[in-house]
Formats: structure tokens, C-alpha cells, sequence
């Protein structure tokens, strides 16, 4: 066998053993945040993760985990108080209901339109949107808080375009759990 090969294979061992030991013995206490933790906290409880014989935990209630503060806006045809998806919104109210049954949803409304006619006919309009959705959702468990309306006034995005003036023709719904 050859002697370069021999010193070779032997340096390497003796390479890998001292830097093996070097790694265990120094470099690895600096380390420390590699280390799993050792206790976890749910729902304000510390809780070890060594094993034990008992496990005590606290329930937290839905609303502590989730509070409900939603903002949806609904769409309206171009001067009308019909909605663009009604059974969006129908599905939509009805969702929500069903995840919130609980509790009481209370919900602004605020009526907006687009730039297209008079301010005193956009706000006659926007009036006629935001009492159209509170009647809508009166009939389910949500309570109307506030009914406002705006107008043309503003807008989400500049009326410039008519798929812009189509997003300034709605209602914007603010739903709060009480």
C-alpha cells in the first residue's frame, strides 16, 4: 500500500475524531437555542413538555381566541338598489351566522355610490342601499348598530374607470360580537 495514501487516511481520521471532540465540547454550549423547549403555553397555562401522569389545561372560549371584527362591502348595479350577487351575500350572512350562532352580531351599515348623477341623487341613492341591507339583515340574529350613508363621497377607488365605479357602488358592513 502506498505511504502518501496511508498518511492520508490516517490524517483524516484523526482530523474528524478532534473535530468531533472540539464540537461536543466547546462549540456546542453556545448553542443553547437548538434545544427544544421545555414548557409551552396554551391559553395563558404553562405546560411542560416532559412527560407527566397528568396534564392539566385551561379552556378558552371562542370569543377570547377570535373576536369578530369584520368589514365586508356589498355591490350594487349601476343606479339601483339591486343587489350584484344577492346570493352571494345571502351566503355570506347565513356563514357567518352559523360560525357566530352564540352570539350577538352587531353590524354598521354605511350606504356609498359612484360619481354618475347628482350628489343629491347619489345620496338619495346610497340611503336607499344601506336601508335595502339592513332590512336584509334585520330578518337574521345580527343588530343594526348605525345606518349612515355617504354619497359619492369617498370613494375606494378613483371613479375613473367603470370596474372602479362599480366598487364605489356599495354598502360597507362593519360587523363587532358584543
Amino acid at each position: 500500500m502506498n505511504v502518501n495514501l496511508s498518511l492520508g487516511v490516517l490524517s483524516f481520521i484523526i482530523w474528524s475524531a478532534f473535530s468531533t471532540w472540539y464540537y461536543v465540547t466547546f462549540i456546542r454550549q453556545f448553542n443553547e437555542s437548538e434545544k427544544p423547549a421545555k414548557e409551552l403555553e396554551i391559553g395563558g397555562s404553562i405546560l411542560s413538555t416532559e412527560p407527566t401522569e397528568s396534564l392539566a389545561f385551561s379552556v378558552v372560549s371562542k370569543e377570547e381566541i377570535t373576536p369578530l371584527n369584520l368589514s365586508k362591502n356589498v355591490l350594487f348595479e349601476k343606479n339601483s338598489i339591486a343587489l350584484v350577487a344577492p346570493q352571494e351575500f345571502e351566503k355570506f350572512s347565513d356563514s357567518l351566522i352559523g360560525q357566530w350562532n352564540n352570539t350577538q352580531i352587531q353590524v354598521n351599515v354605511v350606504g356609498y355610490a359612484c360619481d354618475l348623477g347628482t350628489e343629491e341623487y347619489n345620496l338619495a341613492l346610497s340611503k336607499r342601499r344601506a336601508e335595502v341591507v339592513s332590512e336584509m339583515l334585520s330578518s337574521s340574529k345580527m343588530e343594526i348598530l348605525t345606518i349612515s350613508y355617504k354619497g359619492e363621497s369617498e370613494p375606494v377607488v378613483p371613479n375613473t374607470t367603470e370596474s372602479n365605479r362599480m366598487q364605489n357602488r356599495r354598502v360597507n358592513l362593519q360587523f363587532t360580537a358584543k
